[in-house]
């Protein structure tokens, strides 16, 4: 994407999962990651339990990044909505994606043109336990990942090994 192009779009607004039983669904069109940060205070959150920053070789100054997927979905807020919607993949909404795609392709490597086609469901299905008392409960996310359609020929046949999403 050239810079005029993220100029000009403004971005895919997120999908809020508002409340118990939030969903959305659709193909992902878009991938990207922003470094993750605490309101107020940008760019602030680091890694610390991951491989050391390349250039430093410590932990605390490597970014922490947030996925970010954008789907093409049937949601429609205006006449001038076009159904584009971004999920921010952080916490349990990150855990429930990853093990969706993990569940799609396996353990080998996934790329981005690999998910990019594919349809992407998620759900904030409950509450959990607070960590601590006087704490927020998580939100639990549940989310299926289907891969896109192999096509076998150019007349449009599909792989019937990768069949449409079904509903949960």
């Amino acid at each position: 994407m050239g810079a005029m192009d993220t100029m000009m779009s403004g971005g895919a607004p997120g999908f809020t999962f508002d409340k118990v039983g939030a969903e959305i669904s659709g193909v992902v069109v878009e991938l990207d990651e922003r470094q993750d940060h605490v309101f107020g205070e940008p760019n602030k959150l680091k890694w610390w339990n991951r491989d050391p920053g390349p250039d430093t070789g410590n932990k605390a100054d490597r970014p922490l990044m947030i996925p970010i997927f954008t789907l093409q979905t049937d949601v429609r807020d205006s006449d001038e909505d076009d159904g584009l919607r971004s999920v921010w993949a952080r916490g349990n909404c990150f855990s429930a994606i990853r093990a969706a795609i993990r569940g799609a392709f396996g353990n080998g490597k996934i790329t981005d043109e690999m998910v990019i086609g594919g349809t992407l469901k998620v759900q904030f299905h409950s509450l959990g336990e607070p960590p601590k008392k006087g704490l927020q409960a998580p939100k639990l996310f549940r989310a299926k990942f289907t891969k896109r359609a192999v096509m076998d020929t150019p007349t449009d046949s599909y792989d019937e090994r990768n069949p449409p999403p079904q509903d949960w």
